[in-house]
């Protein structure tokens, strides 16, 4: 939402992600959600630049030095940066196991929290994967059976 009303305005925003380990999650139906919602948040704040922390690291003091210096950063209009690797790289074999999601998100997410350069490579994932991921609707047996 948020996004949406800075973009219609043209304001330059400083978004900040917040990822939890997702592999933590024991719960098939609450990982899958919280998955979803990193992914839908991730694909909505691509364009201007943005700040992945992990939830698990935000009381660091490296985290919080890279906060300061992110929000007193001036906002740039340019581009992103493009990952090259091949889409075979990130593609995710269907059906989708959502232990696999969870743990190459989570991956992508921490390295991305320690270097901005490696933002290429989860939006990369995200963009490639988005509406799988977004589509998959909880027990595959019970969609079959429904279907």
């Amino acid at each position: 939402m948020l996004t949406t009303v800075s973009a219609e305005l043209g304001a330059d925003t400083h978004n900040v992600v917040i990822a939890d380990d997702l592999t933590a999650i024991i719960d098939e139906r609450e990982r899958r959600l919280a998955i979803q919602h990193l992914v839908r948040t991730l694909h909505a704040v691509e364009q201007p630049p943005y700040l992945v922390l992990m939830a698990d690291e935000l009381g660091t003091p490296a985290s919080q030095s890279a906060v300061t210096a992110f929000i007193a950063a001036e906002p740039t209009k340019a581009a992103p940066l493009r990952d090259e690797q091949p889409d075979e790289t990130f593609k995710l074999r269907t059906p989708l196991d959502m232990d696999e999601v969870a743990a190459t998100l989570t991956a992508l997410c921490r390295r991305a929290s320690q270097d901005e350069q490696q933002q290429a490579a989860l939006n990369h994932f995200v963009s490639l994967n988005y509406d799988e991921i977004l589509n998959v609707k909880g027990d595959q047996y019970a969609n079959s059976v429904r279907n």
